[in-house]
């Protein structure tokens, strides 16, 4: 949801002043993933932005029948290189559950995947 918060705080205190979502433009979506690049978020994560407004905007065709076509669409998301994922190191696995303890969705969320990749990574072929 903070991709969705801070998309419509830009949209309301910036270039459309709290517009109807009839009114926005792929040029707006263009402009604000434009600006969190300058922000320097990575391409990924500006794709996950992309991502996010594109679902949200593709309810507001359908089902909701709001606007005839999605503003999203028309936006191409940023090319990325590719990466092989990296398992975090025990220590800052450890120091990560640490910072989670008061958070039992997450912590869980984490051991679950930490121990899932663990699992993979280990029978992955070298």
């Amino acid at each position: 949801m903070i991709v969705i918060r801070e998309a419509r705080r830009w949209l309301t205190e910036r270039p459309l002043h709290d517009p109807h979502v009839v009114r926005v433009s792929p040029g707006d979506v263009q402009a604000f993933l434009e600006l969190k690049r300058l922000q320097g978020v990575s391409p990924r994560t500006v794709n996950l932005y992309r991502a996010n407004l594109h679902r949200v905007f593709s309810l507001c065709v359908r089902p909701w029948l709001l606007i005839p076509s999605n503003p999203v669409a028309a936006v191409e998301p940023l090319r990325c290189d590719t990466h092989e994922p990296r398992l975090p190191t025990m220590d800052e696995y450890e120091r990560l559950r640490t910072t989670l303890q008061d958070e039992p969705m997450l912590y869980l969320f984490v051991t679950l995947a930490w121990e899932t990749g663990r699992t993979l990574w280990r029978a992955s072929p070298a």
